[in-house]
């Protein structure tokens, strides 16, 4: 869903400036061709997140969800065929395929050897020297590579309107008045919720610290809440004043004496793609936006690496993975840190290879209210793991939570405005007073699978369409993925039904 007065109040905001364990029960779906179970620790019985699961001599391969579980499609393979599960810090435990349709639920024994295991004959070294060294060594450990994979991608997003009053004061333009701004006001939901999953071939590239995204989608599937009737008008009214915004024409938000130009979208999905049919485009832009994180060049995502004079580390001990020795570091924030979590870093590359971490107890991101202008970020959560191909490491599994809360009560104009010398000129206003409170929590899980290096000749030749094919449903449907390997839903996710 693609409000228009959302993005006007987030860009009024730039101008400004563990889950807990579920109790669930997840039952085999009723096909021979997916196994579905559990990955737990044998001593705390713990759930253990995004375990790696592969088919031995095979690209066949899955990861346990956030709560632990893991469905495996297994079309295809022996009832001798082995089946491995791996997760750092814990030995790798080895299965039969006939064996796991009747014992579901995988314990895995923890494998951490202690310091005075590692070191014998000397001293542990520094964990802040350790730490330091990840983003010494990006250059040599994270190449800039054209790489094409089958990826499986979900993003979730949650929104709950606390307040919203729409307070008309007087408009130019004929379209937006103040019925339709009471409409808005009084039919839209409260409660909002949707998410896409995606299936298909990414292919990318690694430059300038951006990543360059091209996909072929295999299949996608959607929820979203229901429109309000007013939505596409809505959409289509700001279509129309962005296409007949001419040369030297522009259009600003105001509030007081705080204003910002914005630029208005002159495409609409709706006129271009047929029923069920989404801009590809859109899609791809937003996961390269989403897969920055994985190059470390956000400071604020990436703080422990970044400023660890606001963390204390511990070395807690080593273990090893996929035949790399790797150091197991602990950290907590101190007064200004923002975090707290465990990271593995190779003990021969100082590659990071995997980093779990949240925000710590009583922390929060940015966070400020001045002037009716709110704005936090009161939830993070991150996990995200690599794969050494050769000498480099690639992503091989990113997920990434936010929770946000933002609200605005202000007067505020929608100016359209013509470029002259001295002052510009006035061409329309829309103005109203804006109470609006509203809490968000989204998130991204990004899984790759048989990834493998190719060319830029190659990567440069894919041409990705312009549409993707989307079906639409009310709820989670197992039957939809059936044979497929995806990311099991959570329990809330698989109960959740569209009003």
């Amino acid at each position: 869903m693609n409000f228009y007065y959302l993005q006007i109040i987030k860009s009024i905001l730039i101008c400004f400036g563990l889950l807990l364990f579920a109790k669930e029960a997840y039952t085999q779906e009723d096909s021979s061709q997916v196994i579905s179970g559990r990955v737990l620790s044998a001593s705390s019985k713990q759930a253990l997140a995004y375990a790696s699961i592969y088919i031995l001599n095979s690209e066949t391969g899955a990861i346990s969800n956030e709560n632990g579980f893991f469905s495996l499609n297994s079309e295809g393979l022996k009832a001798k065929d082995t089946v491995s599960f791996k997760y750092l810090g814990f030995k790798e435990y080895r299965i039969s395929v006939d064996d796991l349709y009747s014992q579901p639920n995988i314990f895995l024994q923890e494998k951490v050897n202690t310091l005075s295991e590692l070191y014998v004959f000397g001293e542990p070294p520094n964990p802040k020297d350790i730490i330091k060294k990840v983003l010494e060594k990006v250059e040599d450990n994270y190449a800039s590579i054209a790489m094409k994979a089958e990826v499986f991608v979900r993003e979730r997003n949650n929104q709950h309107f606390k307040e919203l009053k729409i307070d008309y004061k007087r408009s130019s333009i004929s379209e937006i008045n103040q019925d339709l701004l009471k409409k808005i006001e009084t039919k839209l939901p409260r409660h909002l919720t949707w998410y896409t999953d995606f299936l298909g071939t990414a292919y990318s590239l690694d430059k300038d610290e951006m990543t360059a995204l091209k996909m072929q989608p295999k299949k996608v599937v959607s929820l979203e809440e229901q429109d309000f009737t007013e939505s596409e008008k809505i959409e289509e009214i700001f279509v129309d004043l962005a296409k007949n915004t001419k040369d030297k024409e522009y259009w600003k938000l105001k509030t007081e004496i705080l204003s910002t130009k914005i630029q208005l979208s002159t495409d609409s999905s709706s006129e271009k793609a047929e029923e069920g049919e989404r801009k590809l485009t859109y899609y791809t832009d937003k996961l390269s936006s989403s897969l920055k994180f994985k190059n470390f060049q956000n400071e604020d995502d990436w703080e422990f690496l970044h400023s660890p004079g606001k963390y204390r580390y511990t070395l807690v001990g080593g273990s090893s993975y996929n035949n790399e020795s790797v150091y197991i570091i602990d950290f907590e924030a101190k007064s200004g840190g923002l975090y707290s979590g465990r990271a593995y870093i190779s003990s021969e590359s100082y590659a990071l290879v995997r980093a779990d971490y949240k925000y710590a107890p009583g922390k929060l991101g940015t966070d400020f209210h001045l002037l009716g202008v709110g704005y936090s970020k009161n939830g993070f959560k991150a996990s995200i793991s690599f794969e050494k191909i050769g000498k480099h490491y690639f992503l091989k599994y990113m997920s990434k939570e936010r929770g946000l809360a933002y609200s605005f009560d202000r007067k505020l104009s929608l100016l359209k405005k013509r470029e002259r010398f001295l002052f510009d000129k006035e061409l329309a206003e829309i103005k109203t007073k804006l109470n609006i409170s509203v809490t968000e929590h989204n998130s991204i899980e990004y899984l790759v699978m048989n990834q493998k290096k190719i060319s830029e000749a190659n990567f440069d030749k894919f041409e990705q369409a312009e549409f993707m094919k989307v079906i639409y449903v009310d709820q989670f449907d197992d039957k939809l993925w059936r044979g497929f390997t995806i990311i099991p839903p959570t329990k809330q996710m698989k109960e959740y039904k569209k009003e």
